[in-house]
């Protein structure tokens, strides 16, 4: 089955702190998102070499690292929040949204490019098999250890580059830009599978990008529309309630053609 990682609480702040570090030793802030993706990548490698190296279960390996992630967040920043005001980002400070957009397309589109042809090659579909069904890959006389070093190096590599964004976008880092995060995911994640049926690489990949933008399109209309700002995590509840019973809903009408893991 998947693995349930938990990791991406600590990788959020852990990335955002390299990556603000970075730049206020003088990086550019290209290379400050390629350490952010680096520092994503490195806690994901620690979560799949605790759980290899010891056989504990992969729940508690992703906890004892995402724990361990915030106390050195707050190492690297030396306090709560690292302040990048006076630093060149990679988004102009005056710049209009669409400008913004186009800066993060510049760094999201050719990845998004580059994992899809990736998943077609023949490491890429075992990378995949494993998360479907580790033993039968095993059977195969494949090193399932790899495959899984390799799946969360790669998926906290993007978390890693997310959170250099979010840096580089509101101009500071903090420990707390992880929190919430895995409840955000998951219901971004099934929002956007019930808006696009993940029936190829593609479609999957693309629906994790629908679903983010559903999410906090819904969230701002709330705010918009009145909603007090106290009661978000209600609201975040809800959305994830509203997400897991439209995901379910439409499974079972097209359980025979979807790909990838079940959240639920």
């Amino acid at each position: 089955g998947g693995f349930p990682d938990l990791t991406i609480e600590g990788t959020i702040p852990f990335s955002a702190a390299a990556s603000g570090r970075a730049l206020t030793a003088g990086m550019s802030p290209l290379e400050s998102l390629c350490i952010a993706m680096l520092a994503g990548a490195a806690a994901g490698t620690l979560t799949a070499i605790l759980h290899l190296s010891t056989g504990m279960s992969r729940l508690m390996a992703s906890i004892i690292i995402m724990t361990g992630l915030y106390a050195v967040s707050l190492r690297i920043m030396k306090g709560s929040n690292l302040p990048l005001f006076q630093y060149v980002t990679w988004f102009a400070i005056d710049a209009q949204w669409i400008n913004r957009f186009s800066r993060a397309a510049i760094i999201v589109l050719p990845i998004f490019v580059a994992v899809i042809v990736f998943l077609y090659t023949e490491f890429g579909l075992l990378l995949r098999a494993t998360g479907e069904n580790w033993s039968l890959v095993r059977k195969l006389g494949k090193p399932c250890w790899l495959y899984l070093v390799c799946t969360l190096a790669l998926s906290n590599a993007f978390i890693g580059l997310s959170a250099g964004l979010l840096v580089h976008y509101n101009r500071f880092a903090d420990v707390g830009f992880g929190s919430g995060s895995i409840v955000t995911c998951l219901a971004a994640l099934l929002l956007g599978e019930a808006i696009v049926l993940p029936t190829s690489v593609e479609k999957q990949i693309l629906a994790v990008g629908v679903g983010s933008i559903a999410y906090y399109t819904a969230f701002a209309l709330a705010l918009r529309l009145g909603l007090n700002p106290w009661d978000l995590k209600l609201a975040s509840g809800g959305f994830v309630l509203l997400a897991v019973l439209l995901s379910r809903a439409y499974s079972a009408e097209n359980k025979g053609h979807r790909i990838g893991c079940n959240p639920l």
